[in-house]
């Protein structure tokens, strides 16, 4: 059932999704939803809802809660927001040591003892701090210490998702957004509490395909950015940053 409703997110009306007695929804993109009584949902990327009764809902990426009379919500993301009514509860989950644990934890799969994440660099691949780790090759952290316990340094930093790469851009409107696969073994994650949730050091990694490729503000067509990554993958392989 869609209802026409005012988004205090979006600061307009949109279509809500109603979801009424013990649904189940997962919401994804710039999706809006109703969600009353014993409804469960999922919110990924920039989704919006407002939950009602005991409801309850996982947060992800840049997704937007309304929390009114009983509801919950796993704030999974430090992009999510939240709003809330004082019977409402946020629950900030506590991250695991293992990485086997926190790839579960975040819904990755693992094949053959890899996994796949996410990275956003400059447009000749290179990383936005240095400027000398090129990410259209395999890539090897020149400072890797498993001990390190700091979230910043001491390893290649990979997000769990499109949305938790592009948070750390220093500049949104020219990067590539590149999906990479790391041997599970070469990863650490940061356990308890941590200031950024959504990446992970790796001590190497691989560079598997460009999943965006955006230019002055522009995303550029698949066709583009194939030609884009054939002359940066060329340079790379002859020795250029």
């Amino acid at each position: 059932m869609i209802e026409k409703k005012y988004c205090y997110v979006c600061c307009k009306e949109c279509d809500f999704e109603i979801y009424m007695k013990d649904s189940h929804a997962e919401l994804r993109e710039n999706s809006h939803a109703e969600l009353r009584e014993n409804s469960h949902a999922v919110l990924r990327e920039n989704s919006h809802a407002v939950l009602r009764e005991n409801s309850h809902a996982e947060l992800w990426e840049n997704s937007h809660a309304e929390l009114w009379d009983f509801s919950a919500v796993h704030l999974l993301s430090i992009e999510a927001k939240t709003t809330k009514t004082k019977t409402a509860h946020i629950i900030k989950p506590i991250y695991p040591k293992s990485m086997a644990d926190w790839t579960a934890m975040k819904g990755i799969p693992i094949k053959r003892g890899k996994i796949q994440l996410f990275k956003a660099t400059k447009l000749d691949g290179t990383d936005f701090h240095t400027g000398k780790i090129n990410y259209l090759k395999n890539a090897v952290a020149p400072d890797w210490d498993v001990k390190f316990k700091s979230e910043c340094g001491a390893g290649l930093h990979l997000a769990d998702s499109p949305e938790g790469a592009k948070y750390f851009l220093k500049d949104r409107g020219n990067y590539l957004l590149l999906l990479i696969e790391a041997d599970i073994k070469d990863c650490k994650c940061f356990p308890g509490q941590p200031q950024y949730p959504m990446k992970i050091r790796a001590r190497t990694c691989r560079f598997v395909k460009v999943l965006e490729r955006v230019e002055n503000g522009v995303c550029k067509t698949e066709e583009a950015a194939k030609q884009f990554l054939t002359r940066a993958i060329s340079k790379a392989e002859e020795g250029h940053p």
